[in-house]
């Protein structure tokens, strides 16, 4: 079957309940632009509204949705953030760079609901192996501070601060708030000496 505009500055329409403007379903441009909810499309194919991709007999989950908000998910039809991914894959999220899978530009987070910490790690970062790696986490107030925490049970609420770097350099461990260049809650333990100023310890 083919579908021809009434003339070469024609567009192609396709009405749904109504011939009205309103009832205007789909849009082919004389651009060869598709446009769907919308009357000017300006990209191959836009759609105005909520996206969603599906695996062939896939009836519930789709596989890629992109709501009216602008938010995306992937592996679920309501994402509740920007980029809101779900599955019940080892491999929950994986961003690689060059080379795809097993790059050497990559983040890999695992673990399950629960934060499971059987066998994986929760988070990766892998740098080039040909060059160091830098990790830059940047703010815009006097508050500013890099904190590794931890906690004895799988949820929010009993965190401790075991590492901070706070952001004039002050560097604390097992403490929240170092008042010294390196403060140290707790016994240092070394296998060798160490060295302050001049001496030996």
């Amino acid at each position: 079957m083919d579908i021809m505009a009434a003339g070469a500055a024609a567009d192609i329409r396709m009405y749904a309940g109504g011939t009205g403007i309103e009832h205007e379903a789909l849009r082919v441009t004389r651009q060869r632009l598709i446009g769907v909810g919308t009357q000017s499309p300006t990209a191959t194919l836009q759609v105005s509204g909520t996206f969603t991709v599906s695996m062939t007999g896939q009836d519930s989950t789709p596989s890629l949705h992109v709501a009216s908000n602008g938010r995306v998910g992937v592996g679920l039809s309501a994402p509740s953030h920007k980029l809101h991914v779900a599955g019940n894959d080892v491999d929950g999220l994986s961003v690689s760079g060059v080379g795809g899978t097993g790059g050497t530009h990559s983040l890999t987070m695992f673990g399950s609901s629960v934060h499971s910490l059987i066998g994986a790690e929760a988070a990766r970062i892998v740098a080039p192996s040909n060059r160091s790696l830098a990790v830059e986490i940047r703010g815009n107030d006097g508050n500013d501070r890099f904190s590794v925490m931890t906690a004895s049970a799988n949820n929010a609420t009993i965190d401790t601060e075991s590492f901070v770097v706070k952001n004039n350099g002050i560097v604390g461990v097992g403490m929240a708030n170092p008042l010294s260049t390196f403060g140290v809650a707790g016994t240092i333990s070394a296998t060798d000496a160490i060295q302050v100023g001049s001496s030996s310890l």
